[in-house]
């Protein structure tokens, strides 16, 4: 990623910003023990301390280093920055952290919780293994680096397409035809997607205004305006799932995965699922069909740093390494269905071979992928975002004054941010 323009801000003001976005959040001291042990490494996570391809990393390196144990503190999502910033202000924390840096990056940065790792990376062959995206940096500091790369999909079921005579939609006018013809003809639903009020849903609407050329930083544009039009059309017309409104990301995909819908926006990740719990039909993955400019992506998923007060930061640093190995890679995407941030790893037989991986890879190529904006407020912006879209499919307003309020909030978030866009 092109480095992050992060502005040095006080701690207590971004532990209450980070407040402010999130849920009510609870910060105390007695969560700031960084190492409890010599050979200890303290990991702060959000995704579980039972995740599996974590767990499975982690032993890895326990292997590697006998004596040496990674104990981690899983804390609750809307506490997690936070905590944070606040043990960062008594010059406290984690040695490792596992972020969710397209949420919270810009904040943590400028609150001095990483640790730089520039001179490390610069002394290592991880920096040429791993793509740009993969590289978070503040100025010239590199912060963290993604140890997993998720984004989103076009998932269809080949039996109700191939019933109907529908081929896979390239475009989002075929797919609306498709959609059109499903509807018509047929006992099943057209498409499901998230559109309850969360940022998930803002990642996959945020998709559909990148066919029309709009994006965070030009949310004002006519793109938005398009896009809205068109995804209102989609629900006024009866192609959408039922209360759609009402589903988050892995509740969409848990109804096309019942067989009653054609159409799906879903998550890389879901290749593993299908894995452990194969669908009782086929099912195809593709592209999100493109709007008048193109079939672009974002991209999620984890990333891993040191803390800037770690006890040992070599130790973790010998972590992040081991999270990084191509091996290491390979495990994740086969144990949790995330993308490798090495595009040769990415490249192998093992990846290559999965059919469903295809789009979900493409999708991680230059020239596929639309950064994220470079502000502190980018998760209040997104939030406001899927806020405003799930309200427009509710019927609460009209497209053209959900893009409106979109602009709006969007620009307010980030005035009130540090960097740009």
């Amino acid at each position: 990623m092109t480095h992050r323009r992060v502005r040095r801000i006080t701690l207590g003001l971004i532990a209450a910003a980070l407040c402010s976005v999130l849920s009510a959040c609870v910060i105390t001291p007695s969560t700031f023990n960084a190492v409890d042990a010599e050979d200890e490494l303290v990991m702060w996570s959000y995704v579980g301390s039972d995740e599996p391809s974590m767990l499975a990393l982690n032993e890895k390196f326990e292997r590697q280093n006998p004596g040496v144990q990674v104990k981690v503190v899983n804390i609750p999502l809307n506490e997690f920055g936070p905590k944070l910033v606040a043990a960062a202000g008594t010059k406290d924390g984690p040695d490792v952290i596992i972020g969710n840096p397209v949420a919270d990056f810009d904040l943590l940065a400028g609150a001095d919780v990483y640790a730089d790792l520039s001179a490390r990376l610069d002394n290592s062959s991880l920096r040429q293994k791993v793509q740009d995206e993969a590289i978070w940096t503040d100025g010239s500091e590199v912060l963290a680096l993604q140890w997993r790369f998720n984004n989103l999909g076009f998932w269809y079921n080949k039996s109700i397409l191939s019933k109907y005579g529908i081929e896979p939609p390239d475009t989002v006018q075929e797919l609306e035809r498709a959609m059109a013809k499903v509807t018509r003809e047929s006992k099943y639903y057209s498409m499901v997607m998230a559109g309850a009020p969360q940022v998930p849903t803002a990642w996959q609407a945020i998709h559909w205004m990148l066919g029309y050329g709009a994006n965070y930083c030009n949310v004002d544009s006519a793109g938005t305006v398009k896009a809205m039009r068109m995804v209102d059309r989609w629900q006024e017309k009866g192609l959408l799932a039922p209360h759609v409104t009402t589903l988050d990301q892995n509740q969409a995909f848990d109804a096309f995965a019942t067989g009653r819908y054609a159409f799906a926006i879903g998550g890389s990740w879901e290749m593993a699922s299908l894995e452990e719990s194969p669908l009782k039909f086929d099912v195809g993955t593709s592209l999100i069909p493109a709007g008048p400019q193109g079939s672009y992506s974002t991209f999620a998923g984890e990333s891993i740093g040191i803390g800037r007060y770690a006890d040992d930061p070599g130790l973790a640093w010998e972590l992040i390494k081991t999270y990084l190995q191509p091996s290491s890679q390979l495990t994740t995407f086969e144990m949790v269905g995330a993308l490798p941030p090495s595009p040769e790893v990415r490249n192998r037989e093992a990846v290559q071979q999965v059919e469903l991986s295809q789009p979900f890879v493409t999708a991680m190529n230059e020239g596929r992928l639309k950064p994220w904006p470079d502000n502190s407020r980018t998760l209040e912006a997104q939030t406001e975002l899927g806020t405003i879209y799930s309200s427009m499919l509710a019927g609460n307003f009209p497209p053209k004054e959900a893009a409106d309020k979109m602009s709006t909030a969007v620009k307010n978030a980030f005035e009130k941010g540090t960097g740009g866009c």
